[in-house]
């Protein structure tokens, strides 16, 4: 199984991200682990905006649902989009 989080911050996820996803609502891996299902989670580093902080919380976030693996590619936004506008605007 595969979630795409993306950030464990709740601000980057929903002021950046535009996900309106709370921490509450995003992942609740128990019953997966109960049923012994592996899941992965797909995270981006490099965020615009994305302080120590905010990474240390995206690590935090997979060691506390006990994420079988993880993925966490820099962010690379596709060009035209309003995430590559926002990150240019943000230098």
């Amino acid at each position: 199984m595969f979630f795409g989080i993306e950030t464990g911050s709740e601000r980057l996820r929903n002021e950046v991200l535009k996900k309106q996803l709370s921490d509450a609502a995003s992942i609740k891996p128990e019953n997966l682990h109960a049923a012994g299902i592996k899941f992965r989670t797909y995270n981006i580093l490099g965020l615009p905006d994305e302080t120590f902080e905010d990474a240390c919380e995206t690590v935090r976030m997979n060691v506390r649902i006990k994420a079988d693996y993880r993925g966490a590619p820099s962010f690379s936004p596709y060009p035209r989009t309003e995430l590559a506008r926002y990150a240019a605007e943000k230098g």
